[in-house]
């Protein structure tokens, strides 16, 4: 059994810029579980285990996708949280103008339903996590207000990937099954 996702990827120049935005919030000491830049990303659909078997499926299935798809601009606009700052436990990067990743994400998650991975129930947000926070704290009160916000940062989302994801003491490390780049 392998863990799978589904991802669309950010670039290694955009990525830096993201985690300057965290590195602020980092030396706040918010107790968590903090994603190197190397791995932020926008998950579509997490598979979880998954055996090795189905993997030429899900490829096809991504080349598939990829084909049908476009280009997706979008814009990273600021840090927000789930389910909100008053008691976070995830803190991620918002993205707007994202119209054209909730159907992608939609689509997904009824393809894997079909081919018996379950179904995720609650409405798909685009974002970014960076952060899975481990304990209570309320960053309203913690004065974090200015650092959740910065400049927009235009982006447009070129291919689409499925990662492995393989656990590790120092976090998880992500590698790379297949991408696919979008061609419409």
């Amino acid at each position: 059994m392998i863990r799978l996702f589904f991802a669309l990827n950010i670039s290694l120049e955009t990525q830096q810029k993201l985690y300057a935005h965290m590195l602020p919030l980092r030396k706040k000491n918010i107790p968590g579980s903090w994603v190197r830049a190397e791995n932020l990303h926008v998950t579509l659909k997490f598979l979880g285990d998954t055996d090795e078997q189905a993997l030429p499926m899900l490829k096809d299935a991504l080349s598939m996708l990829a084909n049908q798809t476009t280009r997706i601009p979008s814009t990273i606009t600021r840090i927000s949280a789930f389910p909100g700052l008053r008691n976070p436990r995830v803190l991620f990067f918002e993205i707007k103008e994202h119209e054209k990743i909730v159907p992608l994400a939609e689509h997904l998650n009824q393809h894997c339903t079909v081919w018996g991975f379950p179904k995720e129930d609650k409405k798909f947000i685009p974002h970014i996590t960076f952060c899975r926070v481990k304990q209570h704290c309320n960053l309203e009160s913690a004065g974090i207000g200015p650092l959740l916000d910065f400049a927009p940062i235009p982006y447009v989302f070129n291919d689409i990937t499925l990662y492995k994801s393989v656990l590790t003491s120092s976090g998880a490390r992500y590698e790379e099954i297949q991408t696919c780049p979008f061609h419409l």
